[in-house]
């Protein structure tokens, strides 16, 4: 009987250690939306009165995504490598040109149109997705 229950519980033990990544830490598996960008100067937070689809995150696989800016729409390509938590952006740009006036998204605009290509890694959890590189952070949260 003994010998029984120690089998049970090395089988138990064995199962909970060997639970896989959650899909919440892929951030292939959502949409995101941009909050915030954070560098050595600070932080800009993202205002809530931007277009409903403006700076809204969608993956197409782990080569290609889209990322409206505020006016415009954009996009790119990518490599990433969810084991890793590396992601490189080898393309981002917009696709069409309409004015922004707004001087604060204007530099949101331009800090991801730039700063968007120096990525190198990323983190994710439920709720937030960070993309890092060069002294500059893009924090995403999770689209509901």
């Amino acid at each position: 009987m003994k010998i029984h229950n120690i089998l049970i519980l090395a089988l138990v033990s064995v199962l909970f250690a060997c639970t896989k990544p959650s899909a919440d830490e892929n951030p292939l598996n959502s949409e995101w939306k941009l909050q915030s960008i954070e560098n050595e100067s600070g932080k800009t937070n993202v205002p809530n009165s931007v277009a409903a689809d403006a700076y809204i995150l969608h993956f197409d696989g782990d080569t290609a995504f889209m990322l409206p800016t505020s006016a415009n729409q954009a996009g790119g390509k990518c490599s990433i490598n969810t084991k890793e938590k590396s992601i490189f952006i080898h393309t981002y740009q917009e696709w069409t040109e309409v004015y922004q006036g707004d001087e604060t998204l204007q530099t949101i605009d331009n800090a991801l149109l730039v700063g968007l290509k120096s990525a190198s890694s990323y983190s994710c959890s439920a709720n937030k997705l960070t993309i890092s590189g060069k002294g500059k952070s893009f924090v995403f949260g999770r689209k509901r």
